[in-house]
């Protein structure tokens, strides 16, 4: 099984259709935890911790503008690689209630069932995101698990269209199944289908809605996918 993208062509299913699933916040519920870690951030660099609720509200990509959004001033390039280490540090040590999301291998398992190819691109570095896919036992579901691998900076735009074309898959095939408006932006620019989730999304439903048709859960999402396609 390939982890990472090369250049070989998946063959579509009798569906003719191929997921790309994003994984934190869509697959995986580390919500409680990246706010947790947020927080500990926050507290080192001696600004107030924030609700769920609020980062929900204010999330936003590029993350070193989400945390401008949330000091109130800009931040300098190597003061956020300062920031953007502790954060990660604080991430690795402190998830103790992330878990897959509750529905999240049944429609996994579906959608292979129903003969729809599947792979996996998420903006969380690479190498953490083959162990962690591993360790909830899912990778076998993908044929291509790809990750930030050199954290430049690039849109999940770009890195999705590098993701379809190794595998040659033409857009209009797709469907890309997330949590935030960057999955929206990302199969918007490369000519795919979105469906976001709500259920454990880094942004709320209300900011989600103006970008892309929204779900509560995988389960509905997988609904949308069936009833379009007649399966």
């Amino acid at each position: 099984m390939d982890t990472s993208a090369g250049c070989q062509r998946v063959q579509l299913g009798p569906t003719n259709r191929h997921l790309v699933w994003d994984w934190n916040g869509t697959l995986f519920n580390d919500l409680n935890d990246v706010v947790a870690a947020t927080n500990s951030t926050l507290q080192w660099m001696g600004h107030p911790a924030i609700t769920s609720a609020r980062y929900r509200e204010l999330y936003c990509r590029p993350v070193k503008t989400f945390h401008e959004k949330l000091i109130g001033h800009a931040i300098s390039q190597p003061m956020w690689d300062v920031i953007n280490a502790q954060f990660l540090a604080a991430y690795a040590s402190n998830r103790r209630s992330a878990a897959l999301a509750h529905d999240a291998l049944i429609c996994l398992a579906e959608a292979r069932r129903l003969g729809m190819s599947q792979s996996l691109l998420s903006m969380m570095w690479h190498e953490q995101l083959l162990g962690d896919v591993a360790h909830y036992g899912v990778t076998a579901f993908f044929s291509v698990v790809d990750g930030d691998r050199d954290g430049k900076g690039e849109t999940k735009a770009s890195l999705l269209s590098r993701h379809l074309a190794a595998q040659r898959i033409a857009p209009r095939f797709v469907i890309v199944i997330g949590d935030t408006v960057d999955d929206a932006l990302a199969a918007q620019a490369v000519g795919a289908r979105c469906i976001l989730v709500t259920a454990n999304a880094a942004q709320s439903a209300a900011t989600l809605k103006a970008f892309a048709p929204t779900v509560r859960t995988l389960t509905d999402a997988l609904g949308i996918v069936r009833s379009s396609d007649g399966v």
